[in-house]
């Protein structure tokens, strides 16, 4: 183990290889080292080197293998071997634009050389593209996990900043990034997760990303020290001889000078030419429920509260608005899912929901199966199992099953689900919890259609369980929802509920930056107890990222008698914010989130306390620091107007200047709702204008 690890150390000081385009150099070591990834410089951006010496022995500092051997005995054995372990012949093999890097006859315990690995890294354009294939003659070893591209301490803790994958909307930007303080490091996907990550050194950018068409089942780890990898669970890893050949999708790393929002555009203009994008912008699709797009408020109500959708109308008289309903089923919450009972005249209160112009959302789960149920035995089957044969089980309320999605039973039954609530119940929308945000879990089940262990089984078996779902609903306009954004099969799955955790600064529009115009996020948590300062700064910000507001069922919000009415200042900024929604449905919707608002001068910042989401009176108060001054440019869906939103967040006036998209473009206000319109001054390309506490502006660019 000491060996090994001088040799990762020393790998960094041996260049060897080299593969280079104008935007980045790619740096390995010799064959003695592995060729070890020993550098990856930024030619845009002034030479900037990322990857800076090498993880542990057991990553290699190239790539890894994690290989399994079931005894006759029936115990399992694991091992990892990586790209210094020994082998009968290294080699680079130079193609056009491209370097293959070879290691023949690996050995392995009890066998020597039955393997060879190959990684492919290869210039495509401004981007490098990294593939791994294995070839394995073992008659006991079968390969269950790879870890590539490994590399090593591509970030400096402490000191760059980090592009970091996490629920929501996607990612978080976190200045001077250190590891080992993040709530997360690893980050699976089929999940809301996008599998991006870009690292900053102040312009110099490296964005780092899975181009996976197929969604397999795989992950980004980032390790205390800064290390980057993608570790994939691999398919057919149960038997000998039925191996898989590698990861089966690719890396791409590419430089940039610029900041977050450049990686951005670079994962939009690959995730656009996917299979979930390939029907278009929502506002052109014929079977998109633009019910979902243009809900202005969405409020939140459980069966045991019949009354509130009443009061909920009757907040919002003449907007359109959407009600998730929880607890409408006889069961107790997150108990004896799917067999869910309906509770007695909740068919009448969805009718009368559906009546009063409200779309009505109920809650069912898609991904459960309670084990205490009778109904489940017949089912077992059909949930994903472990390499042992065991249920892979969860535990909320009860203890259930993870059904695998491949299964024609449990697909049917999603089926039945939505069908029993729309069609039996009359509601108008249906809420799927968990499909989109909760991860993958490898099944090694037998009986199963998919291949054992990893591959693209989990998004294909959800692709096949919700066309048809899809289908169904789209004739009638019926919006179908899940719990976070999942981009795997976001054409069938119409809007992604963003909810869960509180505002952080670090909060990016990552997501609407990729997918704006092509589906619907909705929902703004945020505790009712926090000051109208700190709601309006919370919900203007998430509004300007296309997020349609709304969550509560508070009636100190909303409730009819003004005595009551605790919290009217903060029911008239959520009704701000979807006024906003309401008049800007071209751009927030329909259009195309471009950029941040940049102001010429840097404003200055203000702190508001949030109270956490689902916390406790024990629980301490969030702060969140905020630009005064924030915004962001929307492009409409016809690409022939820009609209810039700004807002004060402050409790003072703020002179704001800002420079138009084009010196040729026509420029005037756009009308928000009641919102007043400021006076302003455009001299060539530069806007003025002196913003009040607490408002809102949008100056609207038609171009010639």
């Amino acid at each position: 183990m000491i060996a090994g690890l001088a040799i990762a150390v020393c790998a960094f000081h041996v260049s060897a290889v080299t593969l280079e385009n104008p935007e980045m150099q790619l740096h390995f070591a010799d064959a003695a080292h592995g060729f070890a990834i020993g550098g990856i410089v930024n030619n845009k951006a002034g030479g900037a080197r990322f990857v800076s010496g090498s993880a542990d022995s057991d990553c290699g500092g190239f790539w890894s293998l994690g290989f399994r051997w079931r005894t006759d005995a029936g115990t399992t054995e694991t091992i990892r071997v990586n790209n210094l372990a020994p082998c009968a012949d290294k080699r680079v093999v130079d193609g056009e634009n491209e370097k293959v890097f070879v290691w023949e006859g690996l050995d392995l315990p009890g066998e020597k050389g039955v393997a060879d690995v190959r990684a492919r890294v290869k210039l495509a354009g401004a981007a490098a593209e990294w593939t791994l294939s294995i070839e394995n003659r073992s008659t006991n070893w079968v390969p269950v996990e790879t870890w590539y591209p490994v590399l090593a301490k591509v970030l400096r803790p402490g000191v760059d900043d980090v592009l970091i994958p996490t629920m929501n909307l996607g990612a978080k930007f976190v200045p001077n990034c250190d590891p080992v303080k993040l709530r997360l490091r690893g980050f699976g996907s089929p999940a809301w997760f996008p599998m991006v990550t870009a690292i900053q050194q102040g312009r110099a950018g490296l964005y780092v990303a899975a181009h996976d068409g197929e969604m397999l089942i795989k992950s980004l780890i980032y390790l205390p020290d800064g290390t980057l990898q993608f570790q994939t669970p691999l398919a057919n890893a149960d038997v000998p001889g039925r191996d898989a050949r590698g990861p089966g999708f690719k890396v791409v790393t590419q430089c940039y000078d610029g900041d977050w929002w450049d990686a951005a555009r670079i994962y939009r203009a690959w995730a656009l030419n996917q299979k979930w994008a390939a029907k278009g912008p929502i506002a052109k699709r014929t079977d998109y429920p633009k019910a979902l797009a243009e809900v202005a408020v969405w409020g939140r109500s459980v069966a045991a509260d019949g009354t509130f959708h009443k009061l909920f109308r009757a907040a919002f008289p003449d907007m359109k608005i959407g009600l998730r309903w929880y607890c409408w089923e006889n069961e107790g919450f997150d108990t004896c899912y799917p067999d869910l009972t309906p509770r007695p005249k909740i068919k009448e209160l969805f009718r009368d929901a559906c009546e009063r112009g409200i779309l009505v959302m109920p809650y069912v789960n898609g991904r459960l199966w309670d084990r205490a149920l009778p109904s489940f035995p017949s089912v077992e089957a059909d949930a994903c199992h472990d390499e042992n044969g065991n249920v892979r089980a969860e535990k909320y309320t009860a203890e259930f099953a993870v059904m695998c999605p491949t299964a024609p039973r449990w697909q049917k039954k999603l089926f039945d689900i939505g069908a029993e609530v729309v069609d039996g119940l009359g509601a108008n929308a249906i809420y799927y919890d968990q499909v989109n945000c909760a991860q993958w879990r490898t099944c090694y089940s037998r009986g199963h259609s998919h291949p054992a262990g990893g591959g693209a089984w989990w998004t294909s078996g959800y692709r096949e369980a919700f066309t048809p779902i899809k289908e169904k609903f789209a004739a009638a306009g019926v919006p179908i929802t899940s719990e976070g954004p999942c981009e795997a099969w976001m054409d069938l799955i119409d809007g992604a509920l963003i909810v869960g955790r509180a505002p952080e600064a670090t909060d990016v529009p990552f997501y609407p930056a990729v997918y704006s115009g092509y589906t619907t996020y909705f929902c703004i948590e945020q505790e009712a107890d926090d000051s109208p300062e700190a709601m309006f700064a919370c919900q203007v910000r998430y509004a300007l990222w296309g997020c349609t507001t709304g969550t509560w069922n508070d009636h100190r919000l909303f409730h009819p008698d003004p005595a009551k009415r605790s919290l009217a200042a903060q029911a008239d900024v959520i009704r701000r914010i979807a006024r906003l929604r309401e008049s800007s449905l071209d751009y927030l919707a329909y259009g195309h989130l471009e950029d941040e608002f940049r102001p010429i001068d840097p404003p200055p910042t203000v702190t508001y306390a949030h109270h956490p989401t689902r916390g406790t009176k024990k629980t301490p108060l969030n702060m969140v620091e905020y630009p005064a001054v924030l915004g962001a440019v929307w492009r409409d869906v016809g690409g022939t107007r820009r609209a810039t939103f700004v807002a004060n967040v402050s409790d003072s006036q703020q002179a704001v200047r800002f420079r138009l998209s084009h010196k040729d473009g026509r420029i005037q206000t756009r009308h928000i709702g009641n919102e007043p319109v400021p006076e302003y001054v455009v001299s060539n390309d530069v806007c003025s204008v002196t913003l009040d506490p607490q408002s809102l502006v949008c100056f609207e660019e038609e171009f010639h």
